[in-house]
């Protein structure tokens, strides 16, 4: 059984350079870690905990209930692959052969290769039918577009290996409701969470998964135009600063981690590159443009032009170290919100954060998001799923969910000691009187 399994970094393997990949776990605690060494260091993949198997015994799929719901057949492209354009997969992932949809659910029936059934024998949980069981049913999310959305894989809450995987399987997945609409994005949101279960012909569950996240990414070109966009329209400080922090936004999401720069310092070292190279990890003539356009917005602004509003909103800014955003600053009041709003205080490095700001476009990526997660479980004391904690991105709606979970941990405490309760004052009634009656 795997817990809490987050991907925080892609494992980049370039043709014809081998690197190794170390998988340790604690022994005291479970703590799982997948690791590699480069030019820039250890850099850390997946974090996550392994706990003991399984043992109870769950019930039978019912591929033909299944089946008879979801009628709606999807698309598969050419040769049992994917139909979408971000990713170029490798033979062992065309194993799909049928999607049928339902109403928030699929159904997926995979078939590994002939050429590669030998796998089974040495991987029992392969990587190339697990990737399609869990990840080709995105067109559930509402709203989605296979030519624009780009989902990965982002963190798994539990999963239970029951059995290995078999060639031939039948993936059930389940949707649940998206939670989050940041300011322009998607229409299908940011992240999406399924749960799934893999059985075989017999309906035999083979893994259980609960609670797999996805998230979207951005494409570098469509975020650089809408930046530029912005910059380039702002007549006043107030605008400046939002294009300000815009470019910064971006560029914490998009640009290279010290990691990735130190590792593409190596790489040129090693070869002999032309008189001027520019390396960079998003479209640079773009990001020229955006700046150029920031620059000029925030010299019209310095010349007196802004107006005394625009003027007054980037001085309280300014002074709470917030970026300008969207949303009016609006102070935790309760518990709960004072809490989350210290963890992101403490993760994000702003002293003043509102309860309806997004994560997000105050300057936070995956990585911090993580962390601020981890960091929010452990403060509150409750065992909340990582896919609550990644999907609500301001402090009000996570907030929320955690009085929620700690009402309903608080019923489900008094109703477990009341009956003990009960019993153990019943008890010596019946201790005490047994004299008399005897």
């Amino acid at each position: 059984t795997l817990h809490d399994l987050v991907f925080l970094a892609p494992f980049v393997v370039g043709p014809g350079e081998p690197r190794r990949l170390s998988v340790s776990i604690d022994r005291k605690d479970g703590t799982l870690a997948i690791t590699s060494e480069g030019a820039a260091g250890s850099e850390t993949h997946v974090v996550g905990r392994v706990g003991a198997p399984d043992t109870t015994t769950p019930p039978l799929l019912s591929i033909s209930a299944i089946r008879a719901r979801c009628r709606q057949e999807q698309v598969v492209a050419s040769g049992g692959f994917l139909d979408q354009d971000f990713m170029n997969f490798g033979p062992r992932w065309g194993n799909i052969r049928r999607i049928a949809s339902g109403d928030a659910e699929a159904l997926l029936d995979l078939e590994l290769g002939a050429p590669f059934a030998a796998d089974l024998s040495q991987v029992g949980l392969h990587p190339a039918l697990l990737d399609m069981a869990t990840g080709a049913a995105q067109h559930l999310i509402p709203g989605f577009d296979h030519h624009r959305d780009f989902y990965v894989p982002f963190s798994y809450g539990r999963v239970v290996v029951h059995h290995p995987l078999v060639a031939s399987v039948h993936s059930h997945v389940r949707y649940k409701a998206p939670s989050n609409r940041s300011a322009g994005s998607s229409p299908a949101g940011d992240t999406a969470a399924f749960d799934v279960i893999i059985a075989g012909d017999d309906g035999r569950p083979l893994v259980s998964i609960t609670d797999f996240v996805m998230k979207r990414l951005t494409r570098s070109q469509g975020a650089f135009a809408a930046t530029a966009a912005v910059a380039s329209s702002s007549s006043s400080s107030g605008h400046a600063a939002a294009g300000a922090a815009a470019l910064r936004e971006v560029a914490l999401r998009e640009g290279m981690t010290p990691p990735e720069g130190l590792d593409a310092l190596a790489r040129l070292l090693t070869r002999r590159p032309a008189a001027q190279v520019v390396v960079s990890s998003v479209d640079v003539v773009r990001w020229q443009a955006a700046v150029n356009a920031q620059a000029a917005a925030a010299a019209q602004a310095a010349t007196g032009t802004a107006t005394t509003e625009s003027n007054a909103a980037s001085a309280d800014a300014g002074a709470s170290d917030r970026p300008a955003l969207a949303s009016a600053y609006v102070e935790p009041s309760d518990h709960w919100q004072r809490l989350v709003a210290g963890v992101w205080q403490g993760i994000l490095g702003i002293q003043r954060i509102g309860i309806h700001d997004n994560f997000f476009e105050l300057g936070g990526h995956s990585l911090l998001l993580t962390q601020a997660a981890t960091r929010v479980r452990k403060a509150a004391a409750l065992d909340l799923p990582l896919a609550t904690l990644f999907s609500k991105l301001t402090i009000a709606e996570l907030a929320a969910d955690l009085q929620k979970a700690s009402e309903t941990a608080a019923t489900s405490t008094a109703v477990k000691a009341a009956p003990l309760r009960a019993v153990s004052r019943e008890a010596y009634r019946v201790k005490r009187q047994k004299p008399e009656v005897s």
